[in-house]
């Protein structure tokens, strides 16, 4: 599985924070799997990078043989945040993300990342709806949201 494919609502690991926070993880286990059906497999984990420069994501496996927890191993291909109901505030700063209502229409969301420009946008009935799917597209590379570089003239 690769990022293209990715289940909804599966974020992208290149947007994973690595601060230490736990969160949610899709997994592909090499070993100590958390379940014994067809992969990827949702646990929790973390990646300390920003605070140990330790570039490692630590995760929940199982342990079949004593049935308790312990490392899994593998490797994670999405993420989530630990509450499905993220704040939406969190949302918009971690992605840089403008909101803007149509009159008795749908919201749009134009996601700027770190450019000056939106690279991405999504439209949806509620402004989370909006920004998740400006996300998604900027992640699934959806041509239909993303903003192509303008080419020439004064910038």
């Amino acid at each position: 599985m690769n990022v293209q494919t990715l289940p909804a609502p599966w974020l992208s690991m290149h947007s994973a924070p690595k601060d230490g926070r736990l969160i949610r993880l899709l997994v592909s286990f090499d070993e100590n799997a958390i379940d014994d059906g067809d992969e990827p497999f949702a646990t929790i984990g973390q990646n300390n990078f920003q605070n140990d420069q330790i570039d490692r994501w630590q995760f929940a496996g199982w342990n079949w043989t004593h049935d308790k927890f312990t490392d899994g191993q593998g490797t994670p291909l999405g993420w989530l945040p630990m509450l499905d109901g993220q704040n939406l505030s969190q949302i918009l700063q971690q992605y840089r993300i403008a909101l803007t209502p149509e009159y008795e229409g749908p919201w749009h969301a134009e996601l700027f990342g770190e450019e000056p420009e939106p690279i991405a946008t999504g439209k949806g009935a509620t402004p989370e709806q909006a920004a998740r799917q400006a996300i998604e597209r900027l992640q699934s590379g959806s041509p239909e949201g993303l903003k192509q570089p303008q080419q020439g003239g004064d910038q």
